[in-house]
């Protein structure tokens, strides 16, 4: 039955108890939607560092982020690209600045 306001619940995915599954097309836009949210993630969790001084107040924290952003690290110590575009990023975009401690 079709209700007013154009919404048909009987139109949407779903299995044989009535649960609605995602559609096949989240399975291709995710993983590369969560790969971008995790590489631009950078940006905030350096501003973070700077705000708060984790590597000098809170170095269990620091340690675990550099751990979790070690793919990041390798990359950009062996694509020059990668490395410009943080540079971009993290010092232009989000105003990230260190001094040698």
């Amino acid at each position: 039955m079709h209700r007013p306001g154009g919404y048909d619940p009987s139109s949407q995915d779903q299995d044989s108890k009535g649960i609605h599954r995602p559609s096949h097309l989240s399975y291709f836009f995710c993983p590369p939607l969560l790969l971008l949210a995790y590489a631009l993630s950078v940006g905030p969790i350096s501003k973070l560092d700077q705000v708060c001084h984790l590597r000098r107040n809170h170095t269990r924290v620091h340690q675990v982020l550099a751990l979790a952003y070690e793919p990041v690290g390798f990359l950009l110590a062996r694509s020059p690209p990668v490395e410009q575009f943080y540079d971009w990023y993290i010092v232009k975009l989000w105003r990230v600045y260190y001094v040698a401690e």
